[in-house]
């Protein structure tokens, strides 16, 4: 008796009234269009009209089944070959008769739908009351049961009542689910269409996953030319002068002093900066503690303060821990610079087959989906058959959320 059975109940009885006057279009201008083709242009015009009708009304089906199931289905493509001239694109595009097939279909399982969901519900609020108005009727039990014993034929009519009415739940949603089939076999995508679209991402995914390698090679290439290259030539040097000041005896103490100490800074901060690159290749403690000590380790070292939770269990592999990973890194380092956030929260939800990592702020909100970080990140999670949502409006708060899966 929950709110889904409600409104699968009132899914299923609108749906028999949108189906007449659907079929009733349908029927009469595919009848016309078929029968007046081979005669003279104006079928064609009814074809095409129908075939348009047919996907609108196919959206429409499918708004209603979200506003009231909460059931998405995808569209199906109705652009159909862009190389081929409008009339025979639109008279060879499979989703739209598809879509006619589906006009055609409503009126009879709308129908089916109906009858069983009134019937059900009207016999269980009927025998289930029986005993309380059967003795108003004029003649009293008579009314129902004739010359036969009312006492005998009361409790069966109550039983049977009660039965229904427990069943009506069942039937309601199972008559939704038909439905629900109905639009997602002929109003959403073919499995080619699915398996076409798979290819074209996957392309698509492809191509800029190879693109932010060679991204990363150059970054690397250019970190170490312009950072530890130097450094190391500067170490060099430094070294040089030492050893050409202690061989030839012409330095103090002092001056060798300070061009050793020279030496050891530079050695420092050089094995800093490729500490730095390893890092941003793949952190070290992500391979050694697992992904809860990386994401502590990114809160700790943000400016701004983070709080970091993680709930659930189950491995991931270590490609999507990597995804998750720079994703938190990344987004961190984006509210420290543009958030102007007083906090920020990591929340990391690992299940048997999925990865969900949230990142909010309370900053002034207003971040570009578009942008080139966030559109990195996100085609990072596609390479991966995840996904990348962003909810930041202006004045904030910021939610920044990836779903991967783990296997």
């Amino acid at each position: 008796m929950s709110g889904r059975t409600w409104a699968a109940a009132f899914y299923v009885v609108t749906g028999f009234p949108l189906a007449v006057p659907a079929f009733v279009a349908a029927a009469v201008l595919l009848a016309l269009g078929v029968s007046l083709a081979p005669l003279a242009g104006a079928g064609f015009l009814l074809l095409l009209a129908l075939l348009h009708g047919a996907e609108y009304a196919g959206r429409f089906e499918r708004g209603r089944l979200t506003v009231y199931l909460n059931e998405v289905v995808p569209p199906a493509d109705y652009a159909g070959d862009q190389h081929r001239r409008f009339l025979m694109r639109t008279l060879r595009n499979a989703a739209r008769w598809r879509a006619v097939a589906y006009l055609l279909l409503l009126l009879p399982t709308s129908t089916i739908g109906l009858v069983f969901v009134v019937t059900f519900w009207s016999a269980g609020l009927v025998g289930t009351t029986l005993p309380l108005w059967v003795h108003r009727l004029p003649n009293g039990p008579a009314e129902i049961f004739g010359n036969l014993s009312a006492a005998s034929h009361l409790a069966p009519a109550v039983v049977i009542g009660l039965v229904a009415l427990l069943l009506a739940p069942w039937v309601t949603r199972g008559s939704a689910a038909l439905s629900t089939s109905l639009v997602r076999s002929f109003l959403g995508p073919s499995r080619r269409e699915v398996l076409t679209g798979r290819v074209a991402e996957l392309r698509t995914t492809r191509t800029k996953v190879v693109d932010a390698a060679d991204a990363e090679r150059r970054r690397i290439e250019r970190d170490l030319h312009d950072g530890a290259q130097q450094r190391l030539v500067a170490l060099a040097v430094t070294l040089g002068r030492a050893r050409v000041k202690l061989e030839g005896n012409v330095a103090s103490p002092n001056e060798v002093t300070a061009l050793v100490s020279a030496a050891h800074d530079e050695a420092k901060q050089t094995l800093a900066e490729l500490r730095d690159l390893v890092r941003g290749i793949h952190p070290a403690v992500l391979s050694d503690r697992g992904l809860d000590a990386a994401l502590s380790a990114l809160a700790a070292r943000c400016p701004v303060p983070v709080t970091v939770a993680t709930h659930g269990s189950g491995e991931c592999s270590p490609s999507t821990e990597a995804v998750a990973y720079f994703f938190v890194a990344e987004t961190l380092t984006n509210i420290a610079k543009h958030a102007e956030a007083t906090h920020a929260s990591v929340t990391a939800v690992r299940e048997a087959d999925q990865l969900l990592v949230t990142v909010t702020d309370d900053g002034r909100g207003g971040a570009d989906a578009d942008g080139a970080g966030l559109r990195g990140l996100a085609d990072r999670a596609r390479a991966l058959d995840g996904s990348l949502l962003v909810d930041s409006p202006v004045g904030g708060p910021t939610t920044v959320t990836v779903r991967l899966p783990c296997a």
